[in-house]
């Protein structure tokens, strides 16, 4: 229809992908569906407040898929998915204030200045499994993680900094710097589920043909039902 291929070309400009990729989209989106309990509509209207955000932060378009199903799984709400995942995206590389108070964002206690957003974030995040060095906002060669490799890595030590002592305030405190009062939940949903997160990416990945084999899967019980209606005819007429 021509409102599904609106949707696929905004889901493409917003990642730079081209005519080549449609195919891949298309995939994504309808194995993710077939998959998870999220649409791809669904996916598709939350992209689009998210997409451009996402991808200027680095993530890639199958990434953000994986995110964006994680975060609707608790919330159901891929409008709302999509204005956190924004969010996120735009504070954990220190936007200018006015650009999320543009979109309407929460900016109480914002820290606009990353390393001390890293500080704050390092601090809070100190633990056995990383031997209390903290988790960096940042990569070994100094680049940003971009939205999916920092959630994931933050969701894998969630539950561990909830059982220190503070715990709660600690992770009420990260969650505030990174996602606002207003999208707190959605992040938080994220956070709380790493495994479906890799495993969601790992879904993204095996998608290629997704749609194809739909199309086929359908016309072969089209065709089932035609020749099982033309027996029945014939052995009607025979009788």
């Amino acid at each position: 229809s021509s409102a599904a291929s609106d949707v696929y070309k905004r889901q493409m400009q917003g990642f730079d992908k081209g005519a080549d990729d449609v195919e891949n989209v298309v995939d994504v989106l309808n194995n993710i569906g077939n998959l998870e309990p999220i649409s791809s509509d669904e996916i598709a209207s939350s992209l689009q407040r998210s997409a451009s955000a996402l991808q200027a932060a680095g993530a890639n378009y199958e990434q953000s898929v994986a995110l964006t199903t994680v975060g609707n799984s608790v919330v159901q709400n891929p409008e709302s998915v999509g204005a956190g995942l924004k969010t996120v995206s735009l504070r954990i590389r220190g936007t200018d204030m006015n650009v999320l108070q543009e979109a309407g964002e929460d900016v109480d206690g914002y820290i606009q200045n990353t390393s001390q957003l890293r500080d704050l974030i390092k601090n809070q995040t100190k633990v056995a499994s990383n031997d209390y060095k903290g988790f960096d906002l940042l990569k070994d060669d100094g680049s940003y993680k971009n939205p999916y490799e920092f959630l994931l890595g933050l969701g894998k030590i969630w539950s561990e900094i909830g059982s220190t002592d503070g715990g709660d305030l600690k992770q009420a405190s990260i969650l505030e710097k990174i996602a606002g009062k207003n999208r707190a939940n959605i992040v938080a949903s994220i956070l709380q589920k790493p495994e479906m997160l890799e495993k969601v990416y790992n879904e993204t990945q095996n998608s290629e043909g997704s749609a194809l084999r739909e199309n086929e899967t359908q016309l072969d019980s089209i065709q089932a039902v035609s020749y099982t209606h033309l027996r029945a005819h014939e052995t009607a007429a025979n009788l």
